[in-house]
This record gives C-alpha cells, sequence and structure tokens, in this order.
C-alpha cells in the first residue's frame, strides 16, 4: 500500500491534473478493501483519458483491453488473476510514464491573469 501511496505522489508532482487524478483512482482502486465491479466504473474516466493522452502504444492498448468485457467475465467467473495483473500493469505504467515525465505538466502562465478591477 505505501508503494502505491508514493507512486501516486510522485505522479501527481510531475503530471497535468488528468494524468494525476487517473493515476489516484488507479491506484485507489489497487488498494481499496474491495474491489467488485460495481468499483471498476471508477475506471472508466481513467481508461478513456489514457486513450486520449497515452505517449505509449502499449498504454493505449491496455486501456482498450481493459475496456472490453473481457476482463469482466473473468472477474464473474472468479478467475481474477488476468483482470489483477492487467490492473497492476496498467497503474505501474501509469506511474511510471508520468515519473518519466513522458507526460507534460501546464505550465503556471498557461491560467489567464485574474482581471484587476481598480478596487482595494
Amino acid at each position: 500500500m505505501a508503494v502505491v501511496a508514493i507512486l501516486v505522489w510522485l505522479s501527481v508532482r510531475r503530471t497535468d491534473l488528468e494524468w494525476g487524478l487517473a493515476v489516484a483512482l488507479a491506484g485507489g482502486l489497487l488498494v481499496s478493501h474491495h474491489a467488485y465491479m460495481a468499483d471498476c466504473a471508477l475506471l472508466l474516466p481513467v481508461l478513456l483519458t489514457i486513450l486520449a493522452k497515452a505517449a505509449a502504444p502499449w498504454q493505449r492498448s491496455l486501456a482498450l483491453f481493459l475496456l472490453t468485457p473481457v476482463p469482466y467475465i473473468f472477474m464473474l467467473m472468479d478467475s481474477t488473476a488476468i483482470t489483477r495483473a492487467a490492473l497492476i500493469l496498467f497503474f505501474i505504467g501509469l506511474a511510471w510514464s508520468s515519473i518519466n515525465a513522458e507526460v507534460k505538466r501546464l505550465p503556471a502562465s498557461f491560467l489567464p491573469p485574474l482581471p484587476n478591477t481598480g478596487k482595494p
């Protein structure tokens, strides 16, 4: 659990909001006490974000695999090893990409300046 927390912290510090939130949600699902099919709904925005922003083709392929019904069929059949392995590999890939700065953080100057109303 501590390893996941450290990887999430490092990832959030080095990437933009969307990628950091994706890492936090995926890590939260890994360390939760229960991870049922309904809890996997948290992965939908994560997987869609990774499909849009990932630089590595293997990350997009793994996200696409997790979006298909195949891992969830394995969960229903009580053979969760494939789904767990895919989730762990997916999380490690997210954290590795963000720690190696493959996803760039938006600069602070990206935000528009606050309007000056002239009132103190």
